[in-house]
């Protein structure tokens, strides 16, 4: 039986269904696709496999040169930022509706071991003692906390009565205005954000 056609596309009626709705939002317009078709936790896991990307390229890198320095700088700029829309958004929120201060100290405590290697690597050059090993153990050592994250907070964000999209859209914020060299934002300032927590 053969098609009829029946004037726009599927796909052009839906790109102007997303352009409308862009005109009614005060995001850019790369932050508000992405917030709207991810939450938090996709998010998240999204600058997870961005980092064990970038660790892995550093294998492959010849053991010397620019390439290879760019690169670490790359990952320790990713791990700022990702550590700092996890401590600044997403623990906070988790915190406040998970009763589990342990797990939450541990990954505060995880985040300051991952910041230390950061500090140890910008002080660093290619070909320097122990370079390699550092960035080495610092990619086992956020692959743990990752597989930790996701397999122990993920589930438990899910099932409370948090707002994840209205949290990924805070997240994105965030890093767009650290990106841009904004000065550090209180956790009182969230308060900013619509819904993170809904009542």
């Amino acid at each position: 039986m053969p098609m009829r056609k029946t004037g726009r596309s599927t796909k052009s009626r839906a790109l102007t269904a997303t352009t409308a709705a862009r005109r009614t939002s005060k995001l850019p317009a790369s932050v508000e696709t992405r917030s709207r078709r991810q939450d938090a936790l996709a998010l998240l896991a999204a600058d997870h496999r961005r980092i064990a990307g970038l660790f892995a390229r550093f294998v492959r890198l010849p053991r010397s040169g620019p390439p290879r320095a760019k690169l670490v700088a790359t990952i320790c700029d990713e791990l700022d930022l990702h550590t700092a829309i996890e401590e600044e958004i997403f623990y906070p929120t988790l915190r406040a509706a998970v009763d589990d201060d342990d797990l939450m100290d541990r990954a505060a405590v995880e985040h300051e071991s991952i910041r230390s290697f950061v500090s140890q690597l910008r002080d660093l050059r290619p070909g320097d003692l122990q370079y390699d090993a550092r960035v080495t153990v610092l990619g086992d050592y956020v692959k743990h906390h990752v597989a930790e994250e996701e397999r122990r907070m993920f589930p438990r964000a899910r099932k409370i009565d948090v707002d994840l999209y209205a949290l990924a859209r805070a997240m994105e914020n965030r890093k767009r205005e650290l990106r841009g060299g904004a000065g550090v934002q209180s956790i009182l300032e969230l308060a900013s954000y619509p819904a993170l927590v809904i009542p």
